[in-house]
């Protein structure tokens, strides 16, 4: 699986190019349009003056007549409802100049590039700005829309994302219809995926880490260069082979490109799986980086992996089943059949675990029972939405009776069910998960 592509590089859903190609009248250089009509003859070649230069056609007042989207295009070059767009073809690239094609930066609550301020003769006198936009490498990007460490980087799933879109009573009212908030407005979170190796760390700690797993945490001060984003942590590893330097996270800022994954892979913080030398009693293999990528969705066997490590193999079904809210997770598969008087039918695929000697997963589906519709979903209660499609009917997934619920695309809150299982009591460990108390 490929990691998530940037809302602003233009593919479709196969990774086909989407972007018109580029228009041969765009002046990248100085981002402006360079068209104008010029006198022809016969045979349709361009006449010139005496000085070798192309003459041009001048309206009725004497100016040069231009392209319907003079002077600045879409910023990008490849306005193709232009009435003198001349590119060919298609082109994988980043479009976030463009101010047509996203909201705002958020961050400024300006739009990503500044267009260039041109004279009356048309030229320039204050060059275009995309430097905002940190990753854009002349739109190229990476070259796989996935420089995650750009600013204008969005994922099409919001799962990991450092920001906080909105208080959960939604007091900051950043999700209203046609309202944004500038970065002064937004709390900082840690991105789920390194909450996860928090815990991961907590759970099944390296033998070679002798010292206390170090937390990842979000850099929240607004003056700090790096808001926003995850701090490195200090390398405490103690085996000397070199090939756990490339798990260190004293080396630069800690996060190094990993051209596999096509992301900057975060340092080691006493539980580092994909390390050679990783030496414990767990066998990760779903909270790992390959599966958790910026912008990959939650998965379900994730929650299940974490909670399954909090005993091991000391888990027996009943226990889990009193330990947890919902034991089995079930996901609405994003349909529903309407019945008479607003009655629900909800298809879902749950996922359990089978075997707690192996940690065997097992999935099927099941048909949830009617329901009734609610007005508002901030008054519903406590319900947990593992996965999310279009529209606004989504399930309670735990119950018998369950209710039809509107809800923004938010993912389940990972640490707030680890906390509901006491993963934070389970005491520290030395080359291993270590094994709870039987009340742990």
């Amino acid at each position: 699986m490929a990691a998530n592509v940037c809302q602003h590089w233009s593919v479709d859903s196969e990774g086909n190019p989407i972007e018109p190609g580029l228009c041969p009248n765009w002046d990248v250089t100085n981002a402006i349009c360079t068209f104008t009509e010029k006198v022809t003859n016969a045979v349709g070649d361009e006449v010139e003056d005496t000085d070798g230069n192309p003459v041009e056609v001048k309206d009725e007042d004497g100016n040069s007549i231009r392209a319907s989207f003079y002077p600045h295009c879409n910023l990008v070059g490849t306005q193709a409802q232009c009435n003198h767009y001349e590119g060919t073809g298609s082109q994988k690239r980043c479009i976030a100049p463009d101010h047509n094609r996203h909201v705002v930066n958020r961050r400024t609550g300006k739009k990503w590039a500044t267009k260039s301020v041109i004279d009356e003769e048309g030229t320039v006198t204050t060059p275009a700005d995309y430097s905002a936009i940190t990753g854009y490498n002349n739109g190229d990007c990476d070259g796989f829309g996935t420089a995650t460490k750009c600013a204008a980087y969005s994922s099409y799933i919001m799962g990991f994302s450092s920001l906080q879109p909105d208080d959960k009573d939604g007091t900051k009212k950043a999700d209203e219809d046609g309202v944004f908030t500038t970065i002064s407005g937004f709390d900082v979170r840690l991105p789920l995926s390194h909450e996860v190796y928090n815990k991961r760390a907590d759970l099944g700690r390296c033998f070679w880490w002798q010292a206390d797993n170090e937390d990842f945490t979000a850099e929240s001060s607004l003056d700090s260069e790096n808001f926003g984003k995850v701090n490195t942590v200090t390398f405490r590893c103690t085996n000397t082979d070199e090939i756990v330097n490339n798990y260190s996270g004293d080396v630069g800022n800690g996060f190094k490109w990993d051209n596999d994954l096509h992301m900057h892979r975060s340092p080691c913080n006493g539980a580092k799986p994909e390390c050679p030398r990783y030496t414990s009693g767990i066998c990760w293999r779903y909270c790992i980086d390959e599966k958790m990528r910026l912008g990959d969705k939650v998965l379900a066997e994730q929650i299940l992996e974490l909670r399954y490590h909090i005993r091991k193999e000391k888990w027996v079904p009943q226990k889990f089943k009193d330990s947890f809210i919902e034991p089995d997770l079930q996901a609405w598969d994003g349909t529903v059949t309407v019945k008479s008087n607003n009655k629900y039918l909800i298809p879902v695929h749950r996922t359990y675990i089978n075997d707690f000697d192996t940690f065997e997963i097992k999935w099927d589906k099941a048909m949830l029972t009617e329901g009734t519709a609610a007005d508002d979903y901030r008054e519903v209660g406590d319900y947990r939405i593992l996965r999310l499609t279009d529209g606004t009917n989504a399930a309670r997934f735990w119950g018998v009776e369950v209710e039809v619920v509107r809800v923004d695309p938010v993912v389940v809150d990972f640490d707030a069910v680890l906390r509901e299982a006491g993963v934070a009591g389970c005491g520290d460990r030395v080359g291993g998960a270590g094994d709870c108390s039987e009340d742990g």
